[in-house]
């Protein structure tokens, strides 16, 4: 098994954030530092979708160690490709410049 390879972030003005995703970090934490990361970003409410990549046995084990597998059905979609299974997960979470300096606040919009 290799594992889950990267998260893609995609988020508004289009901005894309593409890391390798280390199994060992919790995916709010790594999450958390790619925000902090962008620096100052103004943003209110709006959609947050990443995008995990792996084989479908690799994603759906990171899926249920993420406790990411209860996902509505209209919030978690299925991408096939030619040597890999994508999975979108789509969230719609609230933010503002304060609580992205709080990475326990982030951690906490985070949970579903």
């Amino acid at each position: 098994m290799q594992g889950v390879r990267e998260v893609t972030i995609e988020i508004p003005n289009n901005v894309v954030v593409t890391h390798e995703y280390n199994k060992s970090q919790p995916l709010d934490g790594f999450l958390s530092s790619v925000f902090l990361k962008l620096g100052e970003f103004n943003f209110e409410d709006y959609s947050l979708m990443y995008i995990v990549r792996g084989s479908q046995e690799d994603v759906s084990k990171y899926l249920i160690e993420e406790d990411r597998n209860d996902f509505e059905s209209d919030k978690l979609y299925l991408v096939e490709s030619p040597k890999r299974m994508c999975y979108m997960l789509k969230e719609k979470i609230e933010a503002n410049r304060s609580d992205l300096r709080s990475l326990n606040k982030l951690e906490n919009l985070m949970r579903v």
